[in-house]
């Protein structure tokens, strides 16, 4: 389907790669969150609900469960925190 589709742009194929982005084992939190970037731009998600999909997106796709667990702790998350929290959390295990 996607050799099919490929050279012309299909939102909900765009937006099924968005929805089922996960971190892969070894990725980065920095190469997950440019790969989930990417493909969002594509999705054609209204500009006012953009960050909540991202966000959305990060806290279902962590591989982490501490950093999941820290920002579930959080009542009204936005991406920035989200990104906020994991960045915090890489820096924890380099010292």
């Amino acid at each position: 389907m996607e050799a099919y589709l490929r050279g012309q742009r299909n939102v909900i194929v765009d937006q099924r790669d968005f929805h089922s982005r996960v971190q892969e084992p070894g990725e980065t939190f920095d190469d997950f969150l440019c790969a989930v970037k990417d493909i969002a731009n594509f999705c054609d998600f209204c500009e006012s609900c953009i960050d909540n999909r991202l966000r959305d997106r990060i806290v279902v796709g962590t591989r982490d469960e501490e950093e999941l667990k820290h920002m579930l702790k959080e009542k009204d998350l936005k991406l920035q925190s989200a990104i906020n929290i994991l960045y915090a959390e890489l820096q924890k295990m380099l010292m």
